[in-house]
């Protein structure tokens, strides 16, 4: 127990106390009112630990869950998620169990991020604490999951950002050698930034003219690999830089620190924001570029669905389907109908001019 002069308002000080790891505090006017608020407080918690069910805690489920997460997931993912659990937990106050968590408790959660937030944020909360229930239930936890009865918040739908091919010419004219030479190899590749990012020289297979590309994007969190075939451009970019590297493993290495570039390193992170500026165009991000080259495929004609699937590294084709259609609609078909529509209306008002100027 703890007391601290206290100068703002409601009392004089602040007194504190720890039950089962977790800190509580209450400013308070006298001594006399700390001590009698923490026997009251203790008294609650206390009460509250009888009425609970024995069994698995919060602080457990999400230990255990994240332990996992992070053995399968990239970093950042973890982050998320760990974020997103911790919130949770310090709006609760204390660890309880899974029991105690009504529909309604998670309802109001939930709703309390996306007023705070904004619909999707809302809703990637909601996937994180689901996840993490289900998790356990597959291990054999006999829990109820509250989240399911939790609707996600509408989203809009946003149109994928591809940038005009004067766009990317200005910026690969503005980039420096390190940055022309990552970009040239997304562009080359239609990879995913990180995959480039985390390319080793291990997976540079000159005699083969092949690249092995690397991705997380699978159920489960395993690595899977992506071969890609090695232009001429790709492999004059690569023998330059396997000249020239540092040692190391990796393609790209940051040169203070030896190692490979995070994805929030300052090189990487501001490197579009920067080139976009320098090049006076409107600003797109790293990942556009891989819609770029995978629209430029599409639009060529020469692409079947299955070779723009195996060019973007998607394990299902139905991924690829509906990828195509977020940036080139098939509409094909209705151009005649639409034609016909368009001719059928400037006849229609050619008729009637003709009669209006027959009536004057």
């Amino acid at each position: 127990m703890a007391f601290k002069p206290y100068k703002g308002p409601g009392g004089k000080y602040r007194m504190r106390f720890r039950y089962k790891g977790k800190e509580y505090s209450q400013v308070v006017k006298t001594k006399a009112d700390g001590e009698t608020w923490k026997q009251e407080k203790l008294a609650e918690l206390k009460k509250a630990d009888k009425e609970a069910p024995a069994g698995l805690t919060l602080s457990v489920m999400f230990e255990t869950y994240m332990d996992d997460c992070r053995a399968r997931m990239r970093p950042q993912t973890v982050d998320e998620k760990l974020r997103h659990l911790t919130k949770f937990a310090d709006s609760l106050g204390q660890d309880v169990y899974p029991e105690q968590i009504s529909i309604k408790l998670a309802q109001s959660f939930i709703s309390s991020v996306q007023r705070d937030k904004t619909n999707k944020t809302a809703n990637r909360y909601l996937r994180t604490v689901k996840a993490c229930w289900n998790w356990h239930i597959k291990k054999g936890e006999r829990i109820d999951n509250p989240w399911n009865n939790v609707e996600k918040y509408p989203e809009e739908a946003h149109l994928k950002n591809v940038p005009s091919a004067e766009q990317v010419a200005a910026v690969l004219m503005a980039a420096n050698p390190f940055q022309s030479d990552y970009l040239q190899l997304i562009l080359q590749t239609a990879a995913r930034p990180g995959e480039i990012r985390l390319l080793k020289w291990d997976d540079v297979i000159f005699d083969r003219k092949v690249l092995i590309l690397w991705t997380r994007k699978r159920r489960g969190g395993g690595k899977t690999p992506r071969p890609a075939h090695m232009t001429k451009t790709m492999e004059t970019i690569l023998r330059r830089r396997w000249a020239n590297h540092p040692g190391g493993p990796w393609v790209f290495t940051h040169p203070d620190t030896g190692k490979n570039y995070e994805r929030h390193s300052n090189a990487i992170q501001y490197m579009m924001t920067r080139l976009c500026k320098k090049a006076d165009v409107s600003f797109f991000d790293l990942y556009s570029l891989r819609h770029y080259v995978s629209q430029r495929v599409i639009d060529s004609g020469k692409a079947k669905p299955v070779d723009v699937q195996r060019l973007l590294g998607h394990q299902r084709l139905t991924t690829t389907d509906n990828y195509i259609k977020s940036l080139v609609p098939d509409m094909h078909n209705l151009d005649d109908v639409l034609e016909s529509i368009l001719g059928q209306n400037e006849e229609e008002n050619a008729q009637k001019g003709a009669q209006q100027g027959g009536t004057k």
